[in-house]
């Protein structure tokens, strides 16, 4: 079983988020279905400048000023002529897609996030693929686009949708917090260059072909060679003799994300006026960062847990069990801490709980899409603008090798469970589907419960809207450039 990572066969954003690259479009396509619509587009794909995940300097900065990734759905594959042989070696969850009626359930999205009510990745706007543009200046995202897009007609490409995403300003998201700071360290890839104590991920985690948390290879695509006469493919490394479709590929989660901001804001607002006693003179961003689990620098609670610390920004170097194990300074129930636990599960020890966390670890690749509320995005400037009708949100993006192990259970099992690590009826306070088990009677108002541990009593908030609501989503196929060139002639 190999063990160097083949980044030469892999797409960039495997690798890096493009952070040199302030502009970007992800656009959302639907592909022609005649023959001739179908043969176009194998020779679009084909003309494609793919970057591989090698393309840097020696600073480890972008070399390039453009880049472009591309991923496929289910539905995509099959329309450029994917063997069924190798269709059906992908996940349950990639070839049901992300609006299968039990899947929903498992996501949270019924409701007002039911599939049926999203503008694209349902029936009515099914999507084959995602094409993702970066840039470093907007002219230049501009001229690739025209390019890449030139051809579509004749290819009978239709674009569903495109997101025109930004970084906000200090790489915040909209609701003003410091954003991409907790980016897992993949072995033999790297990270963010940014020094940790914390363990690498194992890179079969994300990428197809390796080993992962478990020590096995997951499960891929890998077919008899009859079904890749031009050897495009690489070889099984299992020693089957077979093609491996799936190597040094990643499954790809997009959620579009629409995020209400002043509807945020004003909750925080209203709760901190009832609770006279939440971070005096600061108790917006007190109340805020408790629930986020970092301040809006990005300073963790569980290191600063009274006010926010600049010098601890874009720390991401800490452990819960350590000095914060009944979640006195960062709730157990903070987004951060629920999405990603690191030592702190309380049923077992702490080698076997960041042994656990790190078996569902997202890499995330995501954007926010749509002007700020407030250019500051702090809470005294966004208050006095009150609520708008502006699309804005975040194209939440995570590569995994394992959508069912890693997205779809921490969404399901960490985010949306009110019992998560102990705790009683909480839901993740941002993402987590309120109202869990009275949504199945149809009360579109539900509303979820935030604990704040205290000695000697906790403070409970109640009555938490959503501020989340999804708009879109599917699941996607990022290939390694041996299987896209096998999809532009197969």
């Amino acid at each position: 079983m190999p063990t160097a990572l083949e980044r030469e066969d892999m797409q960039g954003l495997l690798a890096r988020g493009y952070k040199q690259h302030f502009f970007s479009y992800f656009l959302l396509l639907r592909f022609g279905s005649q023959p001739h619509e179908i043969a176009e587009t194998k020779r679009w794909l084909a003309g494609l400048d793919i970057k591989d995940a090698t393309s840097e300097r020696a600073d480890k900065s972008e070399r390039d000023d453009q880049y472009v990734n591309i991923a496929f759905t289910h539905r995509g594959l099959e329309r450029l002529g994917c063997p069924p042989a190798i269709l059906s070696g992908f996940s349950d969850e990639f070839c049901g897609g992300m609006t299968a009626p039990h899947r929903a359930r498992i996501l949270g999205d019924t409701g007002a996030n039911a599939p049926e009510k999203w503008g694209w990745g349902n029936d009515a706007e099914p999507v084959d693929a995602v094409l993702l543009v970066y840039a470093r200046e907007a002219a230049q995202l501009a001229a690739c686009y025209n390019s890449l897009t030139a051809a579509f007609p004749g290819c009978g490409i239709q674009q569903v949708k495109r997101f025109d995403t930004c970084r906000l300003p200090h790489d915040k998201e909209h609701f003003g917090f410091h954003d991409g700071i907790a980016s897992p360290t993949i072995e033999g890839l790297g990270g963010r260059g940014i020094a940790s104590s914390l363990p690498p991920v194992k890179a079969g985690e994300f990428i197809l072909g390796y080993e992962n948390e478990y020590r096995r290879l997951t499960a891929r695509p890998v077919v008899d060679r009859v079904f890749d006469p031009k050897q495009l493919l690489k070889s099984d490394v299992e020693g089957s003799g077979g093609a491996d479709f799936g190597r040094n590929g990643s499954y790809l989660v997009f959620r579009q994300l629409y995020q209400n901001v002043y509807g945020f804001w004003s909750f925080i607002d209203e709760a901190v006026r009832k609770l006279p006693s939440a971070g005096g003179a600061q108790g917006h961003s007190w109340l805020a960062a408790k629930m986020i689990g970092r301040w809006q620098s990005g300073a963790p609670v569980v290191l600063s847990p009274e006010r926010d610390d600049l010098a601890l920004a874009s720390k991401d170097d800490f452990v819960y069990r350590t000095g914060d194990a009944d979640g006195i300074a960062c709730p157990v129930g903070a987004h951060i801490r629920r999405t990603n636990p690191r030592d702190g599960f309380m049923l077992v020890n702490a080698a076997d709980s960041m042994a656990l966390s790190n078996r569902h670890r997202l890499l995330r690749r995501g954007r926010s899409y749509g002007p700020a509320l407030a250019e500051s995005m702090k809470p005294e400037d966004v208050l006095p603008r009150g609520p708008d009708e502006v699309d804005r949100g975040l194209c939440f993006i995570c590569l995994t090798a394992n959508i069912s192990r890693q997205f779809e259970f921490v969404q399901g099992s960490w985010v949306n469970d009110p019992t998560f690590n102990q705790l009683h009826d909480d839901v993740d306070p941002l993402l987590g589907q309120r109202g869990r088990f009275s949504a199945s009677e149809g009360k579109p108002d539900a509303v979820g419960t935030f604990t704040i541990p205290a000695l000697p009593v906790r403070t409970r908030v109640h009555e938490l809207p959503s501020f989340v609501s999804v708009r879109g989503g599917a699941y996607f196929f990022l290939p390694g450039k041996a299987a896209l060139r096998y999809l532009a002639q197969c």
